[in-house]
């Protein structure tokens, strides 16, 4: 199994202020590519949701992908070591955190049963299937996919070691795989 992963960012509240801090505005780069790192230490804060409970994984309005906190980073770190490219430390509420880039493109769809919006152009994945032999590849990673380079998936081991080491603050779409 593999999922789409999301930061459940209203639920869990929301994360304001250290934008600031980066080189160039986020909105300047071509995400496609790894954001230059640097060394600036920006400072959120959290504002506490519905759930009332602090997350592992946050969603920032300016970032691209994700903030996460050193127990996190660490799981993915020893679960899908690379996957994720090291933007800057940051702080949330003086605690420790990460900006994180899914780095990794892995071509793992299953374009026969996939839903692909067509357009003279270019086409964009809105949802994807991926290969049954591609199973055991994704397992333990964190990656995006051609033609879908805003979506996030983690694979099913590394999902449980998150869940197992109690990081919260994703939401999962299961993604199927089919036999080619």
């Amino acid at each position: 199994m593999a999922y789409l992963a999301e930061p459940a960012s209203g639920d869990h509240g929301r994360l304001t202020g250290g934008d600031a801090d980066f080189p160039r505005p986020v909105t300047d780069h071509d995400w496609e590519t790894p954001y230059p790192p640097f060394e600036a230490v920006p400072r959120f804060r959290w504002t506490r949701g519905e759930l009332r409970r602090r997350p592992s994984v946050y969603r920032h309005s300016a970032i691209r992908d994700w903030i996460v906190d050193e127990r996190a980073w660490h799981v993915f770190e020893e679960v899908a070591p690379g996957d994720l490219h090291l933007i800057a430390r940051a702080t949330v509420d003086g605690e420790p955190a990460r900006i994180v880039q899914a780095a990794v493109i892995l071509d793992v769809v299953d374009r026969d049963h996939s839903i692909i919006d067509v357009y003279s152009t270019y086409e964009i994945l809105r949802f994807p299937a991926f290969l049954e032999s591609s199973r055991a590849e994704v397992a333990r990673r964190v990656f995006r996919v051609p033609g879908s380079y805003v979506d996030v998936f983690v694979g099913e081991d590394l999902r449980a070691a998150l869940d197992e080491a109690g990081i919260h603050g994703l939401n999962y779409a299961k993604v199927k795989f089919e036999e080619f």
